[in-house]
């Protein structure tokens, strides 16, 4: 049991799932899983659960690429410098 909650590390580690508004406050906490579960698991639980996390009509979470992609999950990928990225669509 100990070793899945080692993860990459060689000490004990452990997920948290945790969701902020713009003001950052915290809106939404699930913590338990073990370090070795891949974060598209930890968020299917917060989305399964009765109370779990909840994503309103028409908004959006973001979150890093080790999410799977889905509906409302956007992820920066790998762009370096986004903003040049914005600059460049705007002009075209």
């Amino acid at each position: 049991m100990q070793d899945r909650f080692r993860g990459g590390k060689s000490f004990p580690t452990q997920n948290v799932l945790a969701a902020v508004d713009f003001d950052l406050r915290f809106t939404y906490v699930l913590a338990g899983w073990e370090g070795s579960a891949h974060d598209s698991y930890v968020l299917q639980d917060a989305l399964s659960r009765p109370n779990g996390l909840k994503i309103p009509e028409g908004k959006y979470f973001l979150a890093d690429a080790g999410f799977v992609a889905r509906p409302s999950i956007l992820f920066p990928g790998l762009m370096i410098r986004p903003s040049l990225c914005w600059i460049g669509a705007l002009n075209t």
